[in-house]
């Protein structure tokens, strides 16, 4: 992975400025379907507003894709239906999503299942908490309370609880990013 690459996308051009004051904000990059999750992590957000919690915004890049029903729909009736158009934004495709995320606070993934997200290591090249469910084995990627958070997938509890704490993790600005061995990571899989 080209991470010097991805820091320079990441100030290459100016976009919409999503930061808000006192506010978390939260970006998630991901094709609009129902696996990645998404209408989980809407009801979390809506649970969590319900509750008084009014200080997160989450942005989702991403579209359709070509095989899938008009998912972007289906979110789109649900942050209408439980008025979250203040807490959050689908920014749609945007062929260079580093700017977005380099303004986040954290990085959130809210799948119930994928291959293996590339997007996780991307947003902690960019030094961001990545707050994901169990999906896949983030084990020596995602390091519970250090770097992020992982939690149950297919749950809003979780989703919520996580929300929540991603709040309280800090990465040190001289982080270092730790290349990530895919054939390592491959050959653990196989052996499970």
């Amino acid at each position: 992975m080209d991470i010097q690459g991805i820091k320079k996308q990441a100030v290459a051009e100016k976009v919409e400025n999503i930061k808000e004051d006192q506010c978390y904000t939260l970006v998630s990059i991901g094709s609009l379907g129902k696996v990645k999750g998404y209408d989980l992590l809407i009801e979390a957000f809506y649970k969590l507003v319900k509750q008084g919690v009014t200080n997160l915004r989450l942005f989702i890049i991403g579209d359709n894709r070509e095989s899938n029903e008009d998912y972007k729909k289906v979110l789109t009736d649900l942050i209408v239906e439980f008025k979250m158009s203040e807490y959050i934004r689908l920014l749609g495709f945007k062929s260079n999503p580093y700017p977005y995320l380099n303004q986040a606070d954290a990085f959130v993934l809210s799948s119930r299942k994928e291959g293996f997200p590339n997007v996780v290591l991307e947003a902690l090249a960019l030094n961001k908490p990545c707050l994901v469910t169990d999906c896949v084995d983030f084990s020596g990627i995602v390091e519970n309370g250090n770097n992020g958070l992982i939690v149950e997938r297919g749950s809003v509890s979780s989703l919520m609880r996580g929300l929540l704490d991603i709040q309280e993790i800090k990465l040190r600005e001289d982080f270092t990013y730790i290349n990530f061995d895919y054939n390592e990571w491959f050959n653990k899989l196989l052996i499970k």
